[in-house]
């Protein structure tokens, strides 16, 4: 048996290009405003599901020195690990057409901590009582300032890979805020590093629990000044089936100005209509919704579609899109699963 939950960071403020987190946490997702010039951000908790990934990895290569949980040593996880994980992030943020990341190895210390707390405790929380297992005030600002994962296994030997937990960010199955894919493909993400601890509290009842952390939320952002894309839609052009729930949420944001932030945040759904279509035949949209909570770039449109199937061609259409300036929009683009 095993289990798989994912959390994203809660509540940080952004002002101008600035980001300082501010708490946050809990089971449920985090509802925000926002003004032009101040930016409230956030990172929901998920929810657990059955995890049915078969991406396992050997426990002997992931670690240069393993980790204790019991005694709260998080060990020294292999520098190939986390290069793994930033060429997949950036493999998928390629997908669409956004920059790749940097990896800033001084906030390794913040996002190990984090990891440790999820292993010791089993479970996730961007705000760690300071009773919790392994409390540090490292562990703290990582669990603060980052997505969360935690992977459960009752074999003692089995592990999952750490770049499926990247995966799972970007599907985002039953994540309603889809907080975990935004904050990926956020175009302004300008670095992220990544922890990971595997181990068992002496009470635990698995076999093995993972604890990863992805940081998010940074102090410093990209300069996209000179991006051309107008938009991240999800899934977009030759796509990934397996970085993809066909009864799951696609997704669309509008990047309105790389210069401000904040300013996505004045982008207007309400009047948006979406249309999905295979040749000459039109698909069923449903659930279709719209927010601008500051889950990476701070708007987002989102709905399902009925009968969705790997290797055909889909043409999308979203209409009367209203921009920060006042003036309205229209939005094609293809996709097509592999």
């Amino acid at each position: 048996m095993m289990f798989s939950k994912f959390n994203r960071p809660v509540a940080a403020t952004l002002l101008s290009l600035t980001l300082a987190a501010c708490g946050g946490g809990g089971d449920d997702d985090t509802t925000t405003s926002s003004t032009d010039s101040t930016l409230v951000t956030t990172i929901p908790t998920g929810t657990t599901t059955t995890s049915t990934t078969s991406s396992t990895v050997d426990p002997g290569v992931l670690y240069v020195r393993e980790p204790n949980v019991a005694s709260c040593d998080a060990g020294e996880l292999n520098p190939a690990e986390r290069d793994k994980v930033l060429a997949r992030l950036n493999e998928i943020r390629a997908l669409h057409g956004l920059p790749a990341v940097a990896y800033e190895p001084n906030d390794d210390v913040y996002v190990t901590a984090a990891a440790l707390i999820i292993a010791a405790n089993e479970q996730l929380s961007h705000t760690p009582a300071t009773t919790a297992n392994c409390w540090t005030n490292d562990g703290y600002t990582g669990s603060e300032k980052s997505n969360l994962h935690i992977y459960m296994s009752s074999s003692s030997t089995t592990r999952e890979s750490s770049e499926a937990s990247v995966d799972g960010f970007l599907i985002d199955d039953n994540v309603s805020s889809l907080g975990h894919r935004r904050w990926l493909l956020d175009p302004f993400l300008f670095s992220t590093a990544f922890g990971r601890v595997d181990g068992l509290w002496p009470d635990s009842t698995w076999g093995n629990v993972t604890g990863t952390a992805l940081k998010v939320i940074n102090d410093v952002q990209a300069n996209i000044s000179h991006m051309s894309p107008t938009y991240i839609a999800y899934p977009v052009g030759n796509y990934p089936a397996s970085l993809f729930e066909t009864d799951w949420y696609l997704s669309f944001s509008v990047l309105a100005d790389v210069n401000n932030k904040a300013n996505n945040a004045n982008v207007d759904f309400s009047g948006a209509t979406i249309s999905v279509s295979s040749g000459d035949q039109a698909l069923g949209v449903n659930s279709q919704s719209w927010n601008n909570q500051g889950y990476g770039l701070p708007n987002v449109l989102q709905w399902k579609v009925s009968g969705l199937q790997t290797g055909v061609d889909y043409a999308v259409t979203i209409s009367n899109v209203k921009l920060p300036d006042g003036s309205t929009k229209n939005y094609s683009y293809d996709f097509r699963l592999e």
